[in-house]
């Protein structure tokens, strides 16, 4: 026995012994300090104030779970789990201090353990050995001290995959049968979605507690009311535990399939944005960029420092640096034709020979992946916006085919559709990629583009409250400003029109006459001027 504070607390069944005592022996080995009670003559009062106060003092507490502590509705074991249990109580949220162990074929959802402990990510050891990657894991917590879910992440050869992503099983809190379908399905999903994202590959979780990742996504259900489940997920970086992103999300129950199929694509795309972040971070810090780095970096360029001039010549920049490091990178060149042709119709871009490399680009990537979704959404995207939209919209409908929760090509066709004077269809196309992707980092331009669709449609009402949104979406992107005027002269807000006119000005010193013009037609030249523009 030990009083240090430091020491972890192994909590078992009797006939788990064994068990326990392997793995006290390897936390040991490790350099570990363990309590680890082998006495069989549990009892006394002064036995049970030093198991209160070992309990009390320990810096973790790892109960065992197997059949055999299924089997025994009493034993000292289950006090010891209720006391760590109200430790927890006086405990911050992120601070670690339960790691549950099963190390049989015993189901955690049907474990009879108390609720707190399914309010952290258990380690799965079936087969009875203990894994280096959960003696990393002790480690990290007792020298950390922060909160991680799973375990540190390694191959077997001890290398960390690069852009890979594991999803956990998901966890039933409310242990009902119906969640825990639906927590099945919504994990198989989830990693089935994010398997199509593009730089990124899913691998698949094995029965051991330590996925073979760089991302670690897990989740967890619970019937929050009779007629609400909440939904958690979580990212956590593989390499140093650490929480990246989180989100919680309530769902009507009982949670019908199209409300679930939404939740699934708009979290995975929250989940590309986030990692699409995070990569692009690590690519700054390293001396040698790959190709997929550049192209994260390229992304970030524009959405975390707002459209401009300067902001398009990085991210082209970047494209280019991509593509040289990988000719072969299809979705580099299909994003670079998109940024290009946007950017070359907004007017911060000039000349024909860049729209000529964009259409090449564009036709090149297509070449390259012909049958990839994300890569038909930009390129078809880029060739619309390079007038070209009777051969961009079979490519955008076969981009939706391929994947039904691509929000980018659901928003692209309903920008072409628009450009076709399609309205209704335009208006239907651009509320789908909304809703798949709600908080979607592309949000402003879409939102901007069904305004400016409703506007077009005579229902200016309509458009007011979607261009408003568009500005809270993105604050840097002056276009949703411009259309907001737009929106604003048509309801006789003249006053409030100005207001917006000018907001757009400031956000974008240099704007020019003709920008407004490719917003809004010559609905605001006489305001543009008595703004000196």
């Amino acid at each position: 026995m030990t009083q240090s504070k430091n020491a972890v607390f192994l909590s078992y069944a009797a006939q788990d012994a064994e068990a326990a005592q392997r793995l006290c022996a390897t936390l040991s080995a490790a350099g570990i300090e363990v309590w680890f009670d082998q006495s069989e003559l549990r009892g006394g009062d002064a036995w049970d104030q030093k198991i209160r106060r070992e309990i009390q003092d320990c810096a973790l507490f790892i109960p065992i779970i197997s059949v055999n502590t299924q089997a025994r509705l009493e034993g000292y074991f289950r006090r010891e789990w209720k006391l760590a249990a109200a430790r927890t109580h006086d405990m911050a949220d992120d601070k670690p201090f339960l790691v549950p162990v099963l190390i049989d074929g015993t189901r955690d959802q049907d474990a009879r353990v108390p609720e707190q402990f399914r309010a952290v990510q258990w380690t799965y050891l079936p087969t009875g050995e203990i894994s280096t990657a959960f003696v990393q894991r002790i480690q990290h917590l007792l020298s950390q001290g922060i909160q991680t879910e799973p375990a540190l992440i390694r191959s077997a050869s001890g290398a960390m995959p690069e852009k890979s992503i594991s999803v956990l099983p998901f966890t039933n809190h409310s242990q009902t049968a119906e969640l825990d379908t639906l927590a099945k399905c919504m994990a198989e999903d989830l990693a089935g979605q994010l398997a199509r994202l593009p730089g990124f590959q899913v691998v698949a979780q094995p029965a051991v507690a330590a996925p073979l990742s760089r991302y670690v996504v897990s989740g967890s259900l619970r019937q929050h009311e009779p007629k609400c489940v909440r939904v958690a997920i979580q990212i956590v970086d593989g390499e140093s535990a650490q929480y990246l992103w989180t989100i919680q999300q309530d769902l009507a129950a009982p949670c019908a399939t199209r409300d679930v199929d939404d939740f699934v694509a708009g979290t995975t795309a929250k989940i590309e944005q986030q990692l699409t972040l995070v990569e692009a971070k690590q690519s700054d810090k390293q001396t040698g960029h790959d190709a997929w780095g550049k192209l994260h970096q390229a992304n970030s360029a524009l959405f975390s420092a707002g459209w401009s001039e300067e902001a398009v010549e990085a991210s082209v920049r970047l494209f280019r640096e991509a593509i040289a490091l990988d000719p072969k990178l299809a979705l580099a060149r299909a994003q670079k034709a998109l940024i290009i042709a946007l950017a070359s119709q907004w007017g911060l871009l000039r000349g024909d020979d860049l729209r000529e490399e964009a259409r090449a680009d564009a036709e090149k990537a297509l070449e390259l992946e012909p049958t990839k979704s994300e890569v038909l959404g930009c390129a078809g995207c880029a060739l619309a916006d390079l007038g070209d939209t009777e051969r961009a919209l079979p490519l955008l409908e076969r981009a939706i085919e391929e994947n039904p929760n691509n929000a980018q090509a659901w928003a692209a066709l309903g920008a072409a559709q628009l450009l076709r004077r399609q309205y209704e269809r335009s208006v239907e196309s651009l509320r789908r990629g909304l809703r798949i992707s709600p908080t979607d980092y592309r949000r402003s331009v879409w939102l901007t583009a069904l305004a400016g669709a409703l506007v077009r449609m005579g229902k200016p009402d309509q458009a007011l409250d979607i261009a408003r949104s568009a500005c809270r979406a993105d604050a840097k992107f002056y276009p949703a400003q411009i259309v907001l005027a737009l929106v604003l002269t048509k309801l006789g807000k003249e006053a409030e029109a100005v207001k917006a006119l000018a907001e757009a000005r400031r956000i974008r010193p240099r704007l020019a006459i003709g920008e407004i013009q490719f917003w809004a037609g010559r609905a605001l030249d006489q305001l543009a001027a008595s703004l000196g523009l």
